[in-house]
């Protein structure tokens, strides 16, 4: 008779994920739960949690160092499983750890395939405004829009699409015209800047005081009508970006070197994703105790 044990079965772990509360999950990865193994099917926990919608236990496990990108043996990862049951707030979550956007499964589809053709709107949204590639063909030959197309309306439909995205084009470029030159407060940045650049660009943005003024005002969402919501969720990544960079900085100081100027350590933090800062900051804090004067000063921060 096979014994299950907390790390020899991930499907403890996923039950947990989908019935129980977020601290029980909690108690068994602090137990030793691999995180990583996958259950026949090719799933792993963030696939089961995923597909429940808990955003919680999606933050512990990915914080914990599970693979955003590990496919099951359909070729699924979790974005492609959040966008398929329209779990926007999961497909958000993962997107801001950098997951693939346009990662295919074995058929082709991506994300947004999926999602186009389970008629998720917002689902499809949160893709496109995060630059998913729109024209990808999956083994069928089909974008997701001709995907949708083919399940949902008539080549008539297609046209009438197609003439309101035409309409949609001249509303954008004229927004795009405005943004462009539209300075924020007393700085040299445009909303354009926003909602083109980088996200380290954005990061650096969020350490200007009159920026995040403004972006908290929310004005520009009278402004940019259309823009707004990708305008508010790229500034939200590049302060979540921030915020993992000046913990990796004082880190990086403590266990590397102390005299590496700022400008230095963050010309090498730049290359490292979120995840990668997250596991970063996970290892020094284990080697950390709660009576070191570096770890209080650095929790004082954090709290500020």
């Amino acid at each position: 008779m096979r014994t299950c044990t907390i790390s020899s079965c991930p499907s403890v772990m996923a039950r947990s994920s989908a019935v129980s509360p977020y601290y029980i999950c909690l108690h068994i990865v602090e137990h030793g739960a691999d995180i990583k193994l996958k259950i026949q099917s090719g799933e792993t926990l963030l696939h089961f949690a995923a597909q429940k919608g808990v955003e919680e236990i999606c933050r512990l496990i990915i914080e914990r160092g599970a693979d955003v990108d590990a496919k099951d043996e359909r070729g699924y990862t979790a974005l492609h499983v959040a966008a398929e049951s329209g779990q926007v707030r999961i497909m958000e979550i993962l997107l801001n750890w950098d997951v693939d956007i346009n990662t295919i499964n074995k058929d082709g589809d991506t994300a947004l395939h999926l999602a186009s053709i389970a008629c998720y709107d917002k689902a499809v949204r949160t893709l496109i405004e995060n630059d998913c590639d729109v024209n990808i063909v999956n083994d069928d030959h089909k974008t997701a829009l001709r995907l949708y197309c083919s399940k949902y309306g008539s080549m008539d439909r297609l046209s009438m699409i197609q003439e309101l995205l035409l309409k949609m084009e001249k509303k954008c470029i004229e927004e795009i015209r405005r943004m462009k030159s539209t300075k924020i407060k007393n700085t040299v940045i445009t909303f354009h800047d926003i909602l083109t650049k980088r996200i380290d660009q954005i990061a650096l943005y969020a350490r200007n005081e009159d920026v995040v003024q403004v972006m908290e005002a929310s004005d520009y969402q009278t402004m940019f009508p259309t823009y707004e919501d990708i305008i508010k969720r790229r500034f939200n990544r590049g302060k979540v970006r921030k915020e993992l960079l000046d913990e990796s900085v004082t880190f990086f100081r403590w266990y590397f070197n102390r005299d590496y100027d700022l400008i230095c350590i963050q010309g090498i933090l730049k290359y490292l994703s979120n995840l990668d800062l997250t596991n970063l900051r996970n290892a020094c804090k284990k080697t950390l105790t709660a009576t070191s004067p570096l770890f209080e000063l650095q929790q004082s921060l954090m709290s500020k």
